[in-house]
């Protein structure tokens, strides 16, 4: 199969075999060789429509932390080139061409996606975010109809919008946050849109927190009849919080104060964890050195008796 990975690729059937191949890449010499071959095949791979391929790819990338920068890069090119054959009016920013997002007009606003495409982006949010920044940026850059649309999406809120709720970004986060605003009633009542509205208030500060619960407290009565809403008001505590708005506000900071004061505990006992393994491995390598010199020495008290 080696040199003929794209060839197989091409093919309506046996692309699905060179994506199981990909998966099960034994090591990292093998990654290696595979993603350097496939490495300017990738604008063909999306002009023949084989998005499966790609994603496979990206997570070999991931699997053996390799090739992170040329991939995303390759990638973001081949999409660049895919769009500018477009007219202008039409051409697509990275994630929407990725995931061939179409929402319709209509007052459901239904949403149409390619799953491949989609794991593709959640597994490029893998990679280090000084080089997927422009993929957040990407993400972040779709209105708020489209990012609400895709949170109410089983794999357009598992693939694009959880993952940033999980990153280490806050700036993304209440970028997102400030898309959301207003429309988390609306999420509340959807089975998907709930775990998002969740996902967003058990990560943000207190003061997002309060934006939430002041929204959803509004049309409690509304909510409270819908099974998933039902569940958002009782994470976000929203009747405590029209009853006693202090009160709940106390109850989060005492929280905060105790997950900080965890994480400091975790973060010294990982110090001290590493501290002694340090001292472990410098004692370790004291006694390679004592054992290969002592030797040495006791033959040079040999030689110096026998002289």
């Amino acid at each position: 199969m080696q040199s003929r990975l794209l060839e197989f690729s091409e093919h309506a059937i046996s692309n699905y075999v060179v994506q199981n191949f990909i998966s099960h890449v034994p090591n990292a010499a093998y990654a290696d060789i595979v993603l350097d071959e496939m490495k300017d095949a990738l604008w063909t791979l999306l002009s023949m429509h084989r998005p499966g391929v790609i994603w496979r790819l990206a997570e070999c990338c991931v699997r053996f932390k390799l090739h992170f920068e040329r991939f995303f890069n390759s990638l973001t090119a081949a999409v660049a080139k895919q769009e500018s054959k477009k007219p202008a009016a039409v051409q697509k920013d990275v994630v929407p061409a990725l995931i061939a997002l179409e929402l319709s007009n209509s007052q459901n606003a239904k949403l149409s996606l390619n799953v491949a495409g989609a794991r593709i982006v959640e597994t490029l949010l893998q990679f280090p975010a000084s080089i997927t920044a422009p993929l957040v940026k990407s993400i972040l850059g779709l209105n708020a109809l489209q990012l609400v649309a895709l949170s109410k999406d089983s794999v357009g809120s598992r693939c694009l919008v959880e993952p940033i709720w999980n990153s280490e970004n806050d700036e993304a986060k209440i970028e997102l946050f400030n898309k959301f605003k207003g429309q988390f009633g609306t999420l509340a009542m959807d089975r998907n849109g709930a775990f998002s509205v969740i996902k967003c208030f058990n990560t943000m500060s207190l003061e997002y927190k309060t934006m939430i619960a002041e929204e959803l407290s509004f049309m409690d009565a509304k909510l409270v009849g819908n099974h998933f809403a039902s569940m958002v008001l009782t994470n976000c505590n929203v009747h405590e919080f029209k009853t006693n708005e202090e009160k709940w506000r106390s109850t989060y900071e005492r929280k905060r104060k105790v997950k900080e004061l965890f994480s400091d505990l975790v973060d010294e006992t990982s110090s001290t964890k590493k501290d002694k393994k340090q001292k472990k491995d410098k004692k370790a390598a004291k006694k390679v050195v004592s054992e290969t010199t002592e030797p040495k020495a006791k033959k040079a008290k040999k030689a110096k008796k026998a002289n």
